[in-house]
């Protein structure tokens, strides 16, 4: 844990650059407003004890010497924040004179991704992934324009059908659930579109520990997200319920022409217990 002592040796001393010294005294403030929120007090208490804490102690010569180089790392503070605004502005700018659904690369997570611009605001902007989800994220993720050619943005009213399926795996899964229900023969394509996306995003999820108790014991393992497993038994269920509704030879045809052999293998073991009741 960095202490008050190895702060001040860092600050004081002539030879560290000052990026140095700023990291240095963001850490100290940092633990100490960690401290004060696991105690339940505010944060502004918390940083206000971390200043007192530095100069307590410290005669008046060195409290003004500290003081000094306080105001350097401050100037370097500011000095950078200008530079990092006047990249995210460029970024912006560049963004901006892009039409919706042109293909860009970005940079999540140390990962880059190819995906479909849709707009810009401020310092964030919005796009679209393969499977229809819309997500925000930082100008600084954009990288550059695709080689990949411009692609059709997903319509709105399709987008908002596969985000009421994507409910389905959340806490949200009954006003979904009731949704679905109101117009069941709209629903079967983004049923099935949606659960071949989730198999899909299985099938490529990375490798990695798992940080359960037991991670280091499995050893590596595909990197699953939860809400993707829910889906896979949510929507054939789903499905299967919406058979009762349309008929299920009405069903069958819909999902025999479906062109992912996995959906259809899930889909017609749904339907099988459905025959079976």
């Amino acid at each position: 844990m960095l202490t008050s002592d190895d702060c001040i040796k860092t600050l004081m001393d002539k030879a560290q650059p000052l990026e140095v010294k700023w990291e240095t005294i963001t850490e100290f403030l940092r633990i100490h407003s960690l401290v004060a929120r696991r105690m339940g007090v505010p944060v502004t208490i918390g940083r206000i004890t971390a200043w007192r804490t530095l100069f307590e102690g410290l005669s008046e010569q060195d409290s003004a010497a500290l003081r000094q180089e306080l105001d350097k790392v401050n100037e370097y503070r500011k000095t950078k924040r200008s530079a990092h605004n006047q990249h995210a502005q460029e970024l912006a700018a560049q963004l901006r004179a892009m039409t919706p659904g042109t293909a860009i690369v970005v940079r999540l997570r140390n990962q880059k991704l190819v995906v479909a611009f849709v707009s810009v605001q401020r310092t964030r902007f919005l796009y679209e992934t393969d499977d229809g989800r819309q997500f925000s994220a930082p100008v600084q993720a954009f990288l550059e324009k695709a080689s990949k050619k411009a692609v059709k943005l997903m319509p709105t009213e399709i987008r908002e059908q596969r985000e009421f399926v994507r409910a389905l795996a959340s806490r949200h899964r009954n006003a979904a659930y009731a949704e679905i229900r109101k117009n069941p023969g709209a629903y079967v394509a983004p049923l099935l579109d949606e659960l071949a996306a989730a198999l899909r995003r299985i099938d490529n999820a990375p490798i990695g520990i798992s940080r359960g108790f037991f991670g280091a014991s499995l050893g590596p393992c595909k990197i699953v997200n939860p809400a993707d497993s829910s889906l896979v038994h949510q929507i054939p269920a789903m499905v299967a319920e919406l058979a009762d509704v349309l008929g299920i030879a009405n069903m069958r045809r819909r999902v025999r022409v479906f062109p992912d052999a996995k959906v259809r293998d899930l889909m017609n073991k749904a339907m099988e217990i459905l025959d079976k009741r």
